[in-house]
Order: structure tokens, then C-alpha cells, then sequence
């Protein structure tokens, strides 16, 4: 109940009291008067009688008295009026009998009146006749008291809704200020540090106010100083100072992250670009000659093209390594005869040495993920080749594929849309374990395929084919099916289930409202599941990725990241979808025992989700002896052969 209805209800009940006080006082008094009247009326009616019959009767005469009794008696509130002789015997005596009083009963057993008598002697000169007794009868006075109290107690409510009318304004206008306050500390409750404006005169509410100000900008500086701080981290250790772009050690984490189990890379290159001839030219124009020339090459390669926006680095010197993401083979080439034409182009507008020159050599890969150390190696065997054939020129080569499993895209297509129709996709599950206790968080959801000899094929195989025919979405919504029937019957699961959805799902209008509708329908096994959304796919579709999680949330589920980075975009992210936890790229684990710098920039990171309430969750850890050192750093779990290995459903 808010304060201000509990400050509403405390005052009406005063109110009512004063109200109920008053009428009770007014009543009384009034039962006062009137009862005050009835003693009056009846004296005066028995004196004036007296006199009458005094007047008009000279010895006692039954008959005649009744003739001045009868008029007064028939229009007046008698009980009785009787004429007594002197030896008191009476001579006259009318009654009025049984009649209803008027008024409910309860109000003449609160408040009842006494029938009052009157007397007076009747006398004839100096001779005295008799007196004369009159009882007033109540009824008149009940009835009287009765309409006093409804029409009192009538006005008085009245007044009565129209002081809580006004007291209601009142206390609005006063406690306006504490909604602002309350709405303050809920969004830091939600993680959103901003900052409340009071309009009160209130000395105490401002001083609220601004204590709540103070704590907010305090926790957002904080924040935002050591986001900066892990950024310049971020920039030193994976950045090239020169370009901009990413040093040979920031490129390896990159795209190996990239190449790890569950990112939506269909297809792809590597592409290694260099530039020759930049020592006549530091030796002829000097070295500030020769770092533009190698700006200016960073410049091309930067240029954007078709596709996912091209991951790139600088190799060594005057050399750089680019990644193009789903890119066909024809586009990746393209983009290889482009750049080199571009940067021949540019040279010849400019007064350089003619041994400048530039060569590229690019290895493209399709419906697979192969391993970093194989791209690099083919796609330096092609470089070296463009290198013999001289200036501009541009040698792509196809991936070789060494998967027992391998097939081509057609093939892996045909088979994902049998073992969807076949219900030849099958769920694991690998448990989540906190640290430093070592107890399940959650279990993570995954699916694989079965192959015709009942081998379970690895998401990693068949993802890259089922991204580049869209089959993401289906896959997706399979997995969730069987996963809702086994929500239902299955007591060993965890409580909490995590499952991974894929950015091609997020773009489908017609997965989401199916999802939503699922999850309104079932808020039970809603409040169980948290949604993961890659990294990769949160940086470059963050408003879809928005509108997912508000979706999820709304329907009682919970919304992670997954394949987290330590990078400026993917912290900007974290801060403005505030997901429940994240998981840092298997590459991050893997290094972060025996290097330094990395180590430095998680502890950064710690730093910036720990205010936030984002849990950091390590993934890929294989290492037992790891887990002490990642509990120190301040992980919060971890995932990986390390703790439980990947058991079938």
C-alpha cells in the first residue's frame, strides 16, 4: 500500500470519528431541548386548562369540563389529560391508547424520552374544583429527533467527502515529489542510473532527492570511468596505434571467437593484403612517408562493401589480415580485386616509388568452421603466391576440407530438412556451475543432428550450411518444442534452462510470436528459461536483440549474452540490454591463466558488470586447475569439460 493512501485512510478514519463525535453531540443536545419542550408543554397546557375551566365552571361538572378538555386533547401530543376532583376521584379522563412512536426503535432505546406530567388547580374564585394532570406523549418528539439526525448526519457527510476530496489533493500535491523518488530507485533497481528533478518546497524531500542524485551519478561515473578504462585497456592490448584497426594478437582473438561453436559464420576468407616496396620509400621520403602509406592501405581495406562489416587487422609491417564473414566465394574474391585496384588507383595519384605495389591472398571456406591455424596457413600459402606473380595481384583458394563429416552446403541443407521431419534432432545438455561453490546454475540446451549410422553431429558442423539457407529459425523452434515437452515430464532437469537462439530467429516475426505466445501460455516453464543471444549477433543487430529480450522479460523469462568480448561495442551493449549474465568467448578462457594483460582488462570488466548485477560466466574452460584462479579473478561460474561435458536429453 503507497504512503499516500495509507496517509488518506489514517485521516478519514479521523474524520469519520470527528464526524461521528459531532453528530452524537448534536443529538444529544438535541434530545436535550426537546425533552426540555416536552416538560414545558406540559405545564403550560395543564395551567392554561386550569384557568379555562376555573373561568367557565363554577361547581364541578363532568360534562362541562369535558367540553373544555375534549378540543385541547384532539390537537395536542397527549397521553392523557384528566380533571381530578378535590377528594381525587376523576371527573374527566381521556387516554390516547396504543399508538406507534415514530423514529426506528433502536434511536428510542439510545435516546429515549420521559413523558413528562403537568399540573395545575382548578379554582372558581376561592374555591377550589379540582387539578388538572397532563401527560405529553413522546412520539412527535421522536419523530422530530429523527429527521434532526438524518438531516444533520446528511450535511455532515457531505462536508465529510469534501474534506477527504480536499485532503486527497493535498497529499497528492505533497507526495507528487516520492513517485519521482520511487520511480528514481527502481530504475537503479533495474540498473539505470539517472537523475530525478523534484518541483517541492519540502526541505526533506529535497534532501531525498538529491541523496538519491548523488547515488546515482556516483554509480553511473563509476561505470562509465571504468568502461573508458577497460577501453583504453582493450585499445593497448588489441589495437593498432598506427590504423586504428586490430594488432596480430587482437585479429587471432577475434576471429577465433568468431570461428567457435554456435556464431552464424555461413561462409567466408581470410585475406591477407601487403603492400611492397615500403623500404624505398622510408628510405627515400622518410619513415612519417611511409606510416601514410600504410594508413592509407588500412583506409582501403576499411572501405565498406556487401556483407557483414569485414573484421580487420594489422599483420605485421606493412601487411594486413582481413576476415570477411559470410561472404560467398565470387563476393570474397571481388572484394580482393577491388581493394587491390583501389590502393593501385590511389598510388598512382600520388608521387611514390614505382616498387610500391600491393598483392592479396585469400583462402575462402563454406559450411564449415575450420580452425584458425588452417586459415592462416592456406591463406599465407596464397599470399605467397600473389607475392611470385607480382603487382595487383589477387589469388583466392578454397578452403580444404578435412571434417570426416564434410559436405557441401546442398548436402548439409538436405540433411538438416530430413532430420527436421524425422525428428532427427536430438538435445544435450551441459550444466552451468557457479563459482567458488561449484553448484548448477543452469543447464544449457543444444541440439544436434543424428547421422544415418546414429552418430550425433555437433552444431558446429551443420550451423554454418543452416545459417546460409536460413534454416536458423527452424532449427531454433525444434529445439524448443522438445524441449517443452520435456519441461512437463522431465523431474532431473535444473531449474533453470538456458537456450541459445540465433539472430536469423530474432529477425523472423513469425519464431518470435510463436515464442511469445508459447511463453504466455506456460508462465511456469517461462520463469525457468533464459534466453541466450550471441555476441556477434547483439553488436551488429542490436535492435532486434532489444526488442527480444523486452519480449522474453515480459513474459516472465530472464535474457543472457553469449560469446561476450572485451571490446568498446560489446560493453556498450552488456550496458544497455543488462542481461542477466554473460559468457566470455572461449579464447579469453583458454589465455587468461598465462597472460597478463588479459587477465587485466577481465578484472575491468568485473568492475563495470558488478555494479550493473551481470554475472560473468567463463566458457570452454578445460582446465581444472583454472577454476581457483577464475573464482579469484571474481567469476561468477563457469562452463566447460572442466565441470560436466555435453550428456543427451
Amino acid at each position: 500500500m503507497t504512503l499516500g493512501r495509507q496517509l488518506l485512510i489514517g485521516l478519514s478514519i479521523i474524520f469519520a470519528l470527528l464526524v461521528l463525535g459531532i453528530e452524537s453531540i448534536f443529538v444529544r443536545n438535541a434530545r436535550d431541548y426537546l425533552q426540555q419542550q416536552l416538560e414545558a408543554h406540559a405545564q403550560e397546557t395543564a395551567t392554561s386548562l386550569a384557568l379555562s375551566i376555573g373561568q367557565g365552571m363554577k361547581a364541578p361538572d363532568a360534562a362541562l369540563a369535558e367540553t373544555f378538555i375534549n378540543p385541547v386533547f384532539d390537537r395536542g401530543h397527549f397521553a392523557s389529560i384528566r380533571l381530578l376532583g378535590v377528594d381525587g376521584r376523576p371527573l374527566v379522563s381521556r387516554e390516547l391508547g396504543n399508538v406507534q412512536d415514530e423514529g426506528p426503535a433502536a434511536l428510542r432505546r439510545l435516546l429515549p424520552f420521559e413523558a413528562p406530567t403537568g399540573e395545575a388547580l382548578v379554582s372558581s374564585g376561592w374555591r377550589q374544583l379540582g387539578r388538572v394532570v397532563v401527560v405529553v406523549h413522546p412520539r412527535f418528539a421522536y419523530g422530530q429527533l429523527w429527521h434532526t439526525t438524518l438531516e444533520t448526519l446528511a450535511w455532515l457527510a457531505v462536508l465529510y467527502a469534501f474534506a477527504l476530496v480536499a485532503v486527497r489533493r493535498f497529499l497528492r500535491g505533497i507526495l507528487r515529489p516520492l513517485d519521482a523518488i520511487e520511480q528514481a530507485a527502481l530504475a537503479i533497481g533495474r540498473r539505470e542510473f539517472g537523475e530525478v528533478h523534484l518541483a517541492t518546497g519540502t526541505r526533506e524531500l529535497q534532501r531525498v532527492g538529491a541523496a538519491m542524485n548523488d547515488l546515482s551519478i556516483k554509480l553511473r561515473d563509476a561505470i562509465a570511468e571504468e568502461s573508458n578504462r577497460a577501453d583504453r585497456l582493450y585499445q593497448q592490448a588489441f589495437e593498432d596505434l598506427l590504423t586504428g584497426t586490430l594488432n596480430r594478437r587482437g585479429l587471432i582473438q577475434r576471429v577465433q571467437s568468431l570461428l567457435a561453436e554456435g556464431t552464424e559464420i555461413s561462409s567466408g576468407a581470410l585475406a591477407f593484403v601487403a603492400m611492397t616496396g615500403l623500404e624505398e620509400v622510408n628510405r627515400s621520403q622518410g619513415a612519417a612517408r611511409g606510416d601514410e602509406l600504410v594508413q592509407q592501405l588500412a583506409e582501403v581495406v576499411l572501405l565498406p562493401s556487401e556483407g557483414d562489416p569485414p573484421i580487420v587487422g594489422r599483420w605485421q609491417g606493412a601487411s594486413f589480415a582481413i576476415l570477411l564473414p559470410n561472404r560467398r566465394l565470387d563476393a570474397a574474391r571481388d572484394w580482393g580485386e577491388t581493394a587491390c585496384s583501389r590502393f593501385a588507383a590511389l598510388m598512382r595519384e600520388q608521387s611514390v616509388p614505382a616498387e610500391v605495389s600491393i598483392v592479396a591472398g585469400l583462402v575462402h571456406f563454406d559450411a564449415q568452421h575450420p580452425s584458425w591455424f588452417d586459415l592462416e596457413r592456406q591463406a599465407g600459402q596464397a599470399l605467397a603466391e600473389a607475392t611470385q606473380r607480382g603487382d595487383g595481384t589477387c589469388v583466392v583458394r578454397q578452403m580444404t576440407e578435412r571434417a570426416v563429416e564434410a559436405r557441401s552446403a546442398d548436402e548439409w541443407r538436405q540433411h538438416i530438412e530430413e532430420a527436421l521431419a524425422s525428428r532427427g534432432l536430438v538435445l544435450y545438455a551441459q550444466r552451468v556451475f557457479s563459482l567458488p561453490n561449484r553448484e548448477v546454475m543452469h543447464a544449457e540446451i543444444m541440439s544436434r543432428l543424428l547421422e544415418p549410422d546414429g552418430r550425433a553431429v555437433a552444431a558446429v558442423a551443420f550451423v554454418p550450411a543452416a545459417s546460409r539457407h536460413h534454416l536458423l529459425p527452424l532449427i531454433d523452434r525444434a529445439l524448443l518444442d522438445r524441449l517443452w515437452d520435456l519441461l512437463a515430464t522431465d523431474k532431473a532437469l535444473p531449474q533453470s534452462i538456458a537456450v541459445n537462439i540465433s539472430a536469423q530467429s530474432l529477425a523472423d516475426t513469425g519464431f518470435r510470436t510463436a515464442l511469445q505466445e508459447r511463453l504466455r501460455l506456460a508462465p511456469a516453464m517461462a520463469r525457468r528459461i533464459v534466453f541466450e543471444v550471441g555476441g556477434y549477433a547483439a553488436v551488429h543487430h542490436l535492435d532486434l536483440t532489444e526488442a527480444f529480450a523486452a519480449e522474453v522479460r515480459s513474459a516472465g523469462a530472464r535474457f543472457a549474452l553469449d560469446g561476450f568480448e572485451l571490446s568498446g561495442a560489446s560493453l556498450r551493449v552488456a550496458h544497455r540490454l543488462l542481461p542477466e549474465y554473460v559468457k566470455l568467448t572461449e579464447s579469453y578462457s583458454r589465455g587468461i591463466a598465462s597472460d597478463g594483460a588479459l587477465r587485466f582488462l577481465v578484472d575491468s570488466l568485473i568492475r563495470i558488470v558488478r555494479p550493473l548485477e551481470i554475472k560473468l560466466i567463463a566458457s570452454n574452460v578445460e582446465d581444472p586447475e583454472v577454476l581457483d584462479q577464475l573464482a579469484s579473478l571474481g567469476f561468477d561460474g563457469f562452463q566447460g569439460y572442466a565441470g560436466d561435458r555435453p550428456a543427451p536429453l
